[in-house]
């Protein structure tokens, strides 16, 4: 099993892609893994194209510069697949994460990439479940089935552990359904 990891999100400011990767980087540490989560803003105002990256690895991590060879791309927003080349550095083996109604064939010309592409509609699960457009954390659902990274019971348990003093127990209980269908539904 690989053991050092490379993820980028791609997302516009607001839709929890920081939160993303900091849930992440929290499983990875229960799961025992050393980690790095950081955003690069290209704008403070919500709705601005942003970046978020993160590193797990069963060794210490001694680099501190954006994530530029990911092996994960988890894209929040598809609609940035047309201003921003979202492909930018991952490796033939590489996997896309499409937040996005459409199926993977529909993105394979768009974004010229041969390697994996999952997709997964985050946005309806999080307004169906969550009644919010948070994505984040369905799409997080989906790559603990799509990848070898964090396993979906850990995923929960830190969730449950955050969510519930911060939201309340109602609140974190749907959204770990969100979580559940993000898991189920991935394409």
């Amino acid at each position: 099993m690989k053991q050092d990891w490379q993820i980028r999100f791609h997302a516009r400011s607001g839709q929890g892609s920081k939160t993303a990767a900091h849930f992440l980087a929290v499983t990875a540490l229960e799961q025992g893994m050393e980690f790095q989560a950081f955003s690069e803003y290209s704008a403070d105002r919500t709705g601005a194209p942003m970046r978020t990256f993160c590193r797990i690895s069963d060794k210490p991590i001694r680099t501190h510069e954006p994530v530029i060879h990911p092996d994960i791309v988890v894209i929040l927003d598809a609609s940035l697949i047309d201003s921003i080349d979202v492909t930018e550095g991952i490796p033939e083996d590489g996997m896309l994460l499409i937040n996005s109604q459409k199926d993977a064939a529909f993105f394979k010309d768009k974004v010229d990439f041969e390697g994996e592409i999952h997709t997964i509609n985050a946005t309806k699960i999080s307004l169906d479940i969550v009644c919010k457009n948070f994505p984040n954390l369905p799409l997080l659902g989906a790559m603990s089935r799509v990848s070898e990274i964090i396993s979906l019971r850990t995923l929960k348990e830190t969730v449950k552990e955050t969510y519930t003093k911060k939201f309340g127990r109602e609140f974190t209980e749907r959204t770990l359904r969100g979580i559940n269908r993000g898991y189920e539904e991935v394409k």
